[in-house]
């Protein structure tokens, strides 16, 4: 874990703590192992495109000088099977790599609030980090999803509805700061802070 000056300027004691809680529970909700197994899912996508292609290419040098209609059959299903897992797999394993960093964020989020037993801290962290926060050039778009908000400054973060579902790395600044602002409602009322909200 690293926390940035920026982030030390900002923020003070509780909120510091939230971020900090925050980003131990993605540790503690094995979210590195699940992102590494869906990894290794998308890397096994490619290495399957990839010997599609292998097999296109030997079968298109034995067909030539052979006579044989029944080879160029198998070909022309290699190849439409390569098409589907070069053009539409790597898609789809992606759009469920985000969904899923989606789904984890905001169950970090929750975790935080058991933590430290401060959601509303977290909420004002969270408000503080997208108002202070600017588009950066040091972080690419693959590591994004690593940050507690979406440091490229995409207009898609602050969006909800299908296309912002598929493509954005972290849910809404605004329904995680209503979730944490729900919890501390209910601690506030009860003492007893919810799993989830």
């Amino acid at each position: 874990m690293a926390v940035t000056e920026g982030l030390l300027d900002t923020l003070n004691r509780d909120e510091l703590q939230g971020v900090i809680a925050h980003e131990m529970a993605h540790i503690k909700n094995h979210d590195v192992k699940l992102m590494t197994l869906l990894a290794a899912l998308i890397g096994a996508i490619v290495l399957m495109s990839d010997a599609a292609w292998r097999s296109l290419r030997v079968g298109r040098r034995t067909k030539t000088g052979r006579g044989g209609g029944k080879k160029g059959g198998l070909g022309a299903i290699i190849l439409v099977a390569w098409l589907l897992t070069l053009l539409v797999a790597p898609l789809l394993s992606r759009i469920l790599a985000l969904g899923v960093s989606r789904k984890r964020e905001l169950l970090a989020d929750a975790s935080s609030a058991q933590f430290t037993r401060n959601p509303a801290a977290l909420a004002v962290a969270l408000r503080k980090i997208e108002d202070a926060q600017s588009a950066t050039k040091a972080i690419g778009r693959g590591s994004a999803h690593l940050c507690i908000a979406d440091p490229l400054g995409r207009r898609l973060t602050h969006k909800q509805g299908f296309i912002a579902d598929l493509l954005a790395t972290h849910p809404p600044m605004g329904l995680r700061v209503a979730h944490l602002k729900a919890m501390a409602f209910q601690y506030e009322q009860t003492g007893v802070l919810p799993e989830s909200v």
